[in-house]
């Protein structure tokens, strides 16, 4: 214990701890491993044969602060199931959708990123997220006002979750208003269902780098490493979190990227494609260890023409002693941002085929469906917001608009204003080319 706790206050880079850490890394993968594949993977797999789908959601998966105790690598371990799930916190203030702390931490709209990532990579349709209402709360409510409701469903959708349960007293509600509730959610999903994220911008999952950090000690779940290193573990989630909300607030989706998917990936004309999608921007979160071959894969794709954002700070190990000195020097000379530029630098840019440009007045999240290019535009404010819509090829087009509020499908001719009510949203569909029919 004595020298570990003089690693972690020490900000040297010794070699003892260098290795230390390469073993870290390597015990903790091999854990997810053996989860993944003794215990996911079987269940899925005997889900499978019985003809029903394996799901439920993980403990303490809204953070990666916790990806590496509860599971070693949590993509390995949530990959076989066939509808990944999250729990949903639902916290009582709008306040909290931005910057303001509760329980120590903004509301982070943007974690079921993980799991529809998942879902993406394994070509799974379904995402499911629990509403719960007991979670983030100064006390327990199962009977939240409808608008508390839609605003939480609108961010998770926004996140890529197209299925619903829910904690509530459903008995309690007015039946009309119950309904209408259910009505509004079901028609979101019915769009969403099978929908795949659209995202140019991928974010590495920097597994490694926790595993490598992960240190037990004797606290309880939400202390698990020595102090040194869990105060730098929360200023890395605090960093990502920052990223994430940043891309969000600035219309920017993203997809988080597992490193043994790019190593699969396939380079082409600046872009990566990989985890059934295509990536032009690359953004590198604070990765301190980068497996070889993942970093040979980015050298690749960025000499091809596709951009790698390095935030905060580079590189400094590989995955094995000989890997070190050679991932190093790939990237000695690049440059770093802020976690509160990276939208910056990542710049404006619609995913191929969307058209639909909106200003910051709402979330703006984009989807492919069966050949159709889906907007979805969620309005995170109590009161209505009128938002002005430019195309990006300046001419008129006519596209569908669905409004789960009203059950309506009506075509609007753009450029032009769309309005959206309080805690409410909007799917744009742009129309379908002749060669997509």
């Amino acid at each position: 214990h004595t020298r570990y706790w003089r690693d972690w206050s020490s900000d040297v880079c010794s070699s003892d701890l260098v290795a230390a850490k390469l073993v870290r890394r390597h015990f903790y993968e091999t854990v997810g491993s053996t989860l993944a594949e003794n215990f996911s993977s079987r269940i899925a797999s005997w889900a499978g044969k019985s003809g029903v789908k394996a799901s439920g959601h993980p403990l303490l998966e809204e953070s990666m602060l916790h990806h590496v105790i509860g599971y070693g690598d949590f993509f390995r371990f949530v990959k076989p199931m066939h509808a990944p799930a999250c729990d949903l916190t639902m916290p009582d203030s709008q306040a909290y959708l931005l910057d303001c702390p509760h329980f120590g931490a903004p509301h982070n709209y943007w974690m079921p990123k993980f799991l529809s990532s998942i879902a993406q990579a394994a070509n799974r349709d379904a995402v499911i997220g629990l509403l719960d209402p007991m979670l983030a709360r100064p006390f327990h409510d199962l009977k939240l006002p409808p608008e508390k409701v839609r605003r939480i469903v609108n961010l998770a959708a926004l996140g890529g979750v197209n299925q619903f349960m829910n904690y509530f007293y459903w008995y309690e509600y007015d039946p009309e208003i119950y309904r209408a509730l259910n009505e509004y959610v079901g028609r979101l999903c019915l769009v969403l269902q099978g929908a795949r994220s659209a995202a140019t911008v991928g974010i590495y999952y920097p597994i490694e780098t926790f595993q490598a950090e992960f240190l037990p000690s004797s606290s309880t779940w939400s202390r698990e490493f020595w102090p040194k290193a869990w105060h730098r573990m929360i200023q890395r989630i605090a960093d990502q979190d920052m990223v994430a909300r940043s891309l969000f607030l600035q219309g920017i989706d993203y997809t988080w990227l597992h490193g043994e998917s790019i190593e699969k990936a396939q380079v082409e004309k600046g872009w990566l494609v990989v985890a059934n999608g295509r990536y032009r921007t690359i953004v590198m979160p604070e990765v301190e260890l980068l497996p070889l071959a993942v970093a040979r894969k980015l050298e690749e794709f960025e000499k091809g023409g596709g951009k790698v954002i390095w935030v905060k700070s580079l590189p400094q190990m590989g995955d094995t002693p000989e890997e070190h000195e050679k991932v190093r020097a790939m990237f000695a000379k690049k440059k770093t941002v802020a976690p509160g530029r990276v939208a910056e630098d990542v710049g404006p840019g619609l995913p191929p085929g969307f058209t639909l440009e909106t200003g910051p007045e709402v979330l703006t999240g984009h989807f492919n469906r069966g050949g159709r290019k889906i907007t979805y535009l969620v309005n995170y404010r109590e009161d209505k917001v009128t938002v002005p819509a430019t195309l990006a090829s300046g001419k008129e087009r006519s596209f569908d608009v669905y409004n789960p509020m009203e059950g309506t499908i009506r075509t609007q001719t753009l450029p032009g204003n769309l309005t959206i009510p309080g805690n409410a949203s909007l799917l744009v569909v742009e129309p379908a080319r002749v060669a997509d029919r």
